[in-house]
């Protein structure tokens, strides 16, 4: 009380902020919680600081409120701050993914393959982008070259090389999905696959 008592007098002040912060979130005031973040963050000029309140509105929302709508608008103000912030990008990329909502998911996928990953993070990146496009946005030419990516990092890699295995009756692609078998079968030694790739090879040809 007496320290929301000097933030009425004094909206501005830091001090009281930081402790009506502290003892909102122990006894679970979550909505005076909110009030105190969205004043932090109109008081807030340096990007870390901004970014540091617009985490505590977004997992707030996400958890304790359950808003996923508005946790999923303050990610996108952590990357208005910062373009490249890889934990908004990874909280969008967990809340599309579970609102099933494919067209901003892909784009996250793909935003999160500019910034720099590990070769592992890359392969889960491109398959789940590849996966997306092909079960939800109808797009198996963008699904094989991600598909083809992987196995260009990683030729053992099974996921993407059962997915392309998957489209090997494409009308439009089954002869450079048989080209890419090829290639994987060849490296493997499995000669009885290989054979019926390079058997759709020679049917797709004049």
């Amino acid at each position: 009380e007496q320290y929301r008592a000097v933030y009425e007098l004094d909206p501005d002040n830091t001090d009281a902020l930081q402790a009506l912060e502290r003892l909102y979130r122990q006894t679970e005031r979550f909505q005076d919680l909110l009030e105190v973040y969205q004043k932090q963050r109109d008081l807030a000029t340096e990007p870390e600081q901004q970014c540091r309140v617009l985490y505590g509105i977004a997992e707030l929302y996400e958890g304790e409120l359950s808003d996923a709508e508005n946790a999923v608008a303050t990610y996108w103000q952590v990357l208005d701050v910062e373009p490249t912030d890889g934990r908004a990008l990874e909280a969008l990329d967990r809340l599309y993914l579970a609102q099933e909502q494919w067209e901003p998911y892909a784009g996250v996928l793909r935003r999160r393959l500019e910034i720099d990953v590990t070769e592992e993070q890359l392969i889960d990146l491109k398959y789940r982008l590849g996966n997306t496009l092909q079960q939800h946005l109808g797009d198996a030419a963008g699904a094989l070259d991600n598909y083809r990516e992987i196995l260009f990092v990683d030729p053992n890699n099974e996921l993407a090389r059962s997915a392309l295995e998957g489209m090997i009756d494409h009308p439009e692609l089954k002869a450079e999905v048989a080209r890419i078998l090829a290639e994987v079968y060849e490296g493997r030694d499995e000669w009885d696959k290989l054979i019926g790739a390079l058997s759709v090879l020679v049917d797709s040809e004049d």
